[in-house]
């Protein structure tokens, strides 16, 4: 891979794809490796700013659907 040609870069951080995270550091760590020195302190900024984002709306899905099965449970008297 030749970093010239590279348009942009997508990541399926949100678990629509796939739902484990342990690969999410190594894989930002290959694109920092491509990266120039001085722009990898923004990158790595960037990333974590995704991450904590991600973490928040996982939380906050979790919470939802605590709440739906509340609900069912309550309508319909099962779990």
């Amino acid at each position: 891979m030749h970093g010239a040609d590279i348009k942009a870069i997508v990541f399926d951080l949100d678990g629509t794809l796939y739902e484990e995270t342990e690969h999410f550091d190594y894989y930002a760590e290959q694109v920092a490796k491509r990266l120039r020195e001085a722009d990898r302190p923004r990158f790595w900024d960037d990333y974590r700013a995704v991450l904590a984002a991600c973490c928040r709306r996982c939380i906050f899905v979790l919470y939802i659907q605590k709440i739906i099965e509340s609900i069912y449970e309550s309508v319909y008297n099962k779990k």
